[in-house]
C-alpha cells in the first residue's frame, strides 16, 4: 500500500496539519478483481472496510472524519451494481448459447 498525505483539520491540534493513511490501490485491486471474475471483490471491501483513518503527523491522533470512507458506500454500490450487471450479460450469453 502507497502512503497517502492530505491536509485537514486535526481536532487535537485545532490547525490544519499534514495526515498519512495507507490506503489499498483501488486500480490494482480493481484489474485483479476484474481478471478473477469477481472472486477478488469480498477481499477487496475487507480491506477498504479496515482501513483506518487518517494520522496527524504533528500530535499522532487518528483523525475521526475519514473522507475516503464518505465514498466507501457509493463506491460499493456501483461495483455491485456493475458486477450484477456483468454477470446478467454473462448468464444470457450462456443461455443464448445453449439452446
Amino acid at each position: 500500500m502507497a502512503q497517502k498525505n492530505e491536509m485537514m483539520v486535526c481536532r487535537n491540534c485545532a490547525d490544519m496539519t499534514m495526515h498519512i493513511s495507507n490506503p489499498p490501490n483501488n486500480l490494482v485491486h480493481g484489474i485483479i478483481t476484474f481478471l478473477c471474475v469477481g472472486a477478488w471483490f469480498p477481499i477487496w471491501m475487507i480491506l477498504l472496510a479496515i482501513q483506518k483513518n487518517p494520522q496527524c503527523t504533528k500530535c499522532g491522533r487518528i483523525s475521526e472524519n475519514n473522507p475516503t470512507s464518505k465514498s466507501f458506500g457509493k463506491f460499493v454500490l456501483i461495483t455491485v451494481a456493475v458486477l450484477f450487471l456483468l454477470g446478467i450479460g454473462m448468464c444470457s450469453s450462456i443461455l443464448s448459447h445453449s439452446h
